[in-house]
């Protein structure tokens, strides 16, 4: 008798036409309230031929780093073995750890740690996020290591199918699609010389001392002189008519 639907990113319940009203009643925290997005208590009535119909009174909350299936990626750290990491999209044993509470990065960042510390490499990576994406860290700062992954490692937790360590410092991701640039500032001492840096990296040249001719990306200080601000030069927009 009842029909769930989406609109947007809400959740919309719908009743058969033969029900007068339509009523939803729970706690303040119970999931309905707080991962579906309806309020503590909704009623709604049937308007002529309009069935009554619940609508959640916020966005359906994203959830993170939940698996369709177990994840297998290897650590080979420079001059070791290699070692497999396992994550299990759902435990299998009692006491065993899986994603399938996962809610956000933070939570898969913990699940994936304590699976590379399961792995035996608790002292060698540290596990972190930027943005939703993770970030394996070497945790002396200088050892190197390569990860190589498939399956569900992949297409799920965003590993490439090989990759190498390194000590970027940021990515950068432009709207045109292609590949992210990862930029490295390594000899900088001011903010001028980041500038340079970042604009080289993104297919720029010049320099703040010279003539800086922008790339992909331009980079300059904001109008507060407080933090840098990033336009993607590759941004294009429809024309709205005809030319």
């Amino acid at each position: 008798f009842i029909d769930p639907e989406t609109e947007g990113n809400r959740l919309r319940l719908t009743a058969d036409i033969s029900v007068d009203s339509l009523s939803l009643t729970t706690s303040t925290s119970d999931p309905t309230v707080i991962e579906l997005g309806f309020g503590q208590s909704q009623t709604a009535r049937k308007d002529g031929t309009t069935p009554a119909s619940l609508e959640s009174g916020s966005d359906l909350r994203e959830t993170v780093g939940r698996l369709s299936e177990d994840a297998t990626f290897t650590v080979t750290m420079d001059g070791g073995s290699a070692v497999d990491v396992l994550i299990r999209a759902r435990a299998t044993e009692v006491g065993q750890d899986d994603t399938a509470g996962s809610k956000t990065i933070i939570d898969l960042v913990n699940i994936v740690s304590r699976a590379v510390t399961d792995a035996g490499l608790g002292d060698d990576l540290e596990v972190g996020s930027q943005g939703n994406h993770l970030v394996l860290t070497s945790k002396d700062g200088t050892t190197g290591f390569t990860v190589t992954a498939t399956g569900t490692a992949i297409t799920e937790l965003g590993f490439a199918a090989l990759q190498t360590a390194n000590s970027d410092d940021l990515v950068i991701y432009i709207s045109d699609g292609s590949n992210p640039y990862y930029i490295d500032l390594d000899g900088a001492t001011n903010v001028g010389q980041v500038i340079d840096l970042i604009t080289g990296q993104t297919g720029g040249s010049g320099s703040v001392d010279d003539t800086l001719v922008p790339g992909d990306v331009i980079v300059e200080i904001n109008g507060y002189g407080t933090a840098l601000k990033f336009t993607d030069n590759t941004f294009q927009t429809d024309s709205a008519g005809d030319p």
